[in-house]
């Protein structure tokens, strides 16, 4: 299995894990750019930083879930951050979710964290996961 097919995999369970989100779930580099006038929307992307290409191929694998920024009564923008603790949740069984019935197996390698998108007036919830699985093809 190669990384673009992993990505490939990652993409489609995430996809139909059916996350409550108002967007679209993307590959790493396609999310629309938006400008200030568009109505921003909680888009996910996905993306594998890393792989072995060992019989036991290793890796880790990012989903990230963007949450646009609340604007408060000043004009300025701030953190959402009871969408962004529930996105978390969501996130944090995903990676039992995306392992039934799969040869990849997802694991969750880090904490789940929120950070700060502040030209794009929004946080991104990330989740790191470790994934396995045998290659096949030896």
């Amino acid at each position: 299995m190669t990384c673009d097919e992993l990505e490939t995999l990652l993409y489609d369970r995430v996809v139909a894990a059916n996350l409550p989100i108002s967007g679209k779930v993307y590959y790493r580099g396609t999310r629309p750019l938006q400008n200030e006038n568009d109505e921003h929307k909680e888009d996910c992307t996905v993306c594998v930083l890393k792989g072995t290409g060992s019989e036991l191929a290793k890796g880790t694998c990012v989903v990230n879930v963007y949450v646009p920024d609340v604007r408060t009564a000043s004009g300025t923008y701030m953190k959402n951050i009871l969408r962004c603790k529930q996105i978390s949740g969501m996130l944090d069984v995903l990676p039992m979710t995306l392992r039934k019935g799969g040869i990849v197996y997802f694991s969750r390698s880090e904490m789940i964290t929120t950070e700060q998108e502040p030209d794009l007036k929004e946080h991104f919830v990330s989740l790191k996961m470790d994934f396995k699985f045998i290659q096949t093809d030896y």
